[in-house]
C-alpha cells in the first residue's frame, strides 16, 4: 500500500477503469501507482484522450498518432527523474476538453503541457489503467475538478492551461534562432537572446503578452511584428530591420520608440522567473546590471524564499536602476541578504551613493555618516548581536530626499535614523550590492515609495505607531525620553 491498509493489485494483462458521472470538461486525475515498466508498443491507443506508458528505463512516454514522446526532460528542460517498477510514484493528468489539451505531471514534475487530446471525446468519462506484462498496484485514486494538493505548477496550469517558460536563444542554447523560439512560444513566456549573439533572421512576429530580451547582441531581420501587450527589449544591442539600424537601449512595441530601460517604481524581484544558472547581467531589460557578469548568477542552491536567488562573488557588484523617481521624495529599499562578512572595501569610500553600509568581519552593520559608525546597538540603545556567517537578514533603507537623510533597519529593528546623505544626489536612481570577500546572496528586492509591510509590526518607542510609518510621515521617529504627551 502507498498509505492506509489497502491498495488495488492488477495482475498481468489486467485492465481496470473508473467511470465518472456527470462528465466534465476540465478534470484532474491523480493516482499513486507502482507501474509496470516495459517496451513501448508500436502505436499508441488513439481512441483515448491521453495515452501513457512507462518505458523499460523508467521514463514516462506520451502517445500520439505519430508515435511516442519519451519524457526524458520536463517542460523547462530539466532532467526527468526515472521511476522504478517497485516504487510508488504519483501520476497526475489534467484533461481540458474545452482547450483540447492535457498537462501531465509525474511525482509533481510537469513533464508535458498543451498536449493535444486524442479520441474526439468532448468531455471526461473514465480513467483506465492496464498492468501489461507484470503486476501493478494502485492507491489513492482521485478524480476531481480542483487542483490536487502539492503541485507547485498546479495553480498556473489550472488558470492558463500551461506554465509560462523562459526560452534562451544563441549558440548552445535551447534555440539557435530567435524565429524558432518565437514559433514555439506562448503568451506570458520570456525569450532571452543571450549576450554576445549575432543572429540573422527572416521576418519576426511575436504572440501577445510576450517579452523578448536582446542584451548586448545583434539581430538582423526582414521585419518585426509585435503582438498586443508584447515588447522586444533591447539593452546595449542592435536590431537591424530591413537595413535600418536601431542601436542602444530601447523598446520595440508597435513602433520603434527610443526609451530608457531602468525599472519603474514600485519595483520588486525575487528572481523566480529567470532560468537557473543564468547571469544577472542578461537581465538588463529588467534594470539589472553586474560588474563581473560571470560572478552574479541566478541559482537555486541557496535561497531565502522561493526557488531562486542571486549569488554575488569575487568582488562583483550588482545593481538595479530606477527610472521614474524624479519628484519622489521618500524611497524604501528592502532586500534579503546572506552577506559575506569582511573588512570595509576601498570602494566604500566613494561618494556616488547617498547611503553606504557594509557587514563587518564581526557581523555588525557599519554605516557611513561623516565617518564610519558601527551599529552594535539599535536606535533605542538595545544590543544588536553581530550576525553569524551563513545567516539571512532583512535589510531595509529609508531615503528622505527632502531632508537629505536616511534610516536603516535590520530584521525590522531601527538601527539609525536621520543619517546625513553622503553626497548631493537629488533623487533615487540605483540600489547596488557588492561582495568584497567570498560569496554573498541576494533575494526578494523591493523598491517603492511606500512603507514595506514587513516593517509595520515594529514599534521601538512603544507609542503604538510603527517606526517606519513615523519616518514616512515625519522624516523622523518622534521620540523623547521620559513622559510624553502628543497631540496630532
Amino acid at each position: 500500500m502507498y498509505e492506509g491498509a489497502k491498495a488495488a493489485l492488477l495482475p498481468c494483462s489486467t485492465r481496470v477503469s473508473n467511470g465518472v458521472s456527470p462528465s466534465a470538461q476540465t478534470v484532474w486525475t491523480d493516482v499513486r501507482l507502482q507501474p509496470v515498466l516495459g517496451l513501448l508498443p508500436g502505436a499508441a491507443d488513439t481512441t483515448a484522450s491521453v495515452a501513457l506508458q512507462f518505458t523499460t528505463n523508467g521514463l514516462l512516454a506520451v502517445g500520439s498518432a505519430s508515435g511516442w514522446d519519451v519524457c526524458s526532460n520536463d517542460v523547462r528542460g530539466a532532467v526527468a527523474a526515472a521511476v522504478s517498477g517497485g516504487a510508488w510514484s504519483r501520476l497526475t493528468v489534467l484533461n481540458d476538453y474545452g482547450a483540447g489539451k492535457a498537462a501531465i505531471f509525474l511525482n509533481g514534475q510537469l513533464l508535458r503541457q498543451l498536449t493535444p487530446l486524442m479520441g474526439g471525446a468532448s468531455s471526461f468519462s473514465c480513467a483506465a489503467w492496464s498492468a501489461g506484462g507484470g503486476e501493478m498496484r494502485l492507491d489513492n485514486v482521485l478524480v476531481t475538478n480542483a487542483v490536487p494538493p502539492g503541485l507547485s505548477d498546479g495553480a498556473e496550469v489550472a488558470q492558463y492551461g500551461y506554465v509560462a517558460l523562459t526560452r534562451t536563444v544563441g549558440a548552445g542554447q535551447q534555440y539557435a534562432s530567435l524565429g524558432a523560439a518565437l514559433a514555439a512560444a506562448h503568451a506570458r513566456d520570456t525569450i532571452i537572446v543571450v549576450p554576445g549573439s549575432t543572429l540573422t533572421e527572416g521576418a519576426l512576429a511575436t504572440v501577445s503578452n510576450l517579452i523578448v530580451i536582446v542584451s548586448n547582441s545583434t539581430v538582423a531581420c526582414a521585419g518585426v511584428t509585435v503582438g498586443s501587450n508584447s515588447v522586444i527589449r533591447v539593452v546595449d544591442g542592435t536590431i537591424t530591420v530591413n537595413g535600418t539600424d536601431y542601436s542602444g537601449t530601447f523598446v520595440i512595441d508597435r513602433s520603434l520608440p527610443a526609451g530608457i530601460m531602468p525599472s519603474p517604481l514600485p519595483f520588486s524581484d525575487g528572481f523566480e522567473s529567470y532560468p537557473d544558472t543564468s547571469l544577472l547581467a542578461w537581465m538588463g531589460a529588467s534594470g539589472w546590471a553586474a560588474s563581473n557578469a560571470s560572478d552574479a548568477v541566478v541559482q537555486s542552491a541557496t535561497v531565502h524564499a522561493g526557488a531562486r536567488a542571486v549569488r554575488v562573488a569575487n568582488t562583483a557588484t550588482v545593481s538595479q536602476s530606477i527610472t521614474n523617481s524624479a519628484g519622489v521624495r521618500r524611497v524604501w529599499t528592502q532586500t534579503w541578504l546572506r552577506p559575506a562578512l569582511g573588512d570595509r572595501g576601498a570602494w566604500l569610500t566613494n561618494n556616488t551613493a547617498s547611503v553606504r553600509l557594509c557587514f563587518e568581519t564581526n557581523g555588525y552593520v557599519s554605516l557611513y555618516s561623516n565617518g564610519w559608525v558601527v551599529c552594535s546597538n539599535d536606535f533605542w540603545g538595545g544590543s544588536v548581536p553581530g550576525i553569524t556567517p551563513g545567516r539571512w537578514v532583512q535589510l531595509a533603507v529609508f531615503q528622505d530626499y527632502s531632508n537629505r537623510e536616511s534610516a536603516v533597519f535590520l530584521d525590522g529593528r531601527l538601527l539609525r535614523q536621520k543619517v546625513p546623505f553622503a553626497n548631493s544626489n537629488s533623487r533615487f536612481s540605483q540600489f547596488a550590492t557588492s561582495s568584497t570577500l567570498g560569496s554573498s546572496f541576494v533575494d526578494d528586492v523591493s523598491i517603492a515609495s511606500s512603507v514595506p509591510t514587513d516593517l509595520l509590526g515594529y514599534d521601538g518607542d512603544g507609542d503604538g505607531v510603527a517606526d517606519a510609518l513615523e519616518l514616512q510621515q515625519y522624516g523622523t521617529v518622534l521620540w523623547w525620553p521620559g513622559t510624553v504627551v502628543r497631540f496630532r
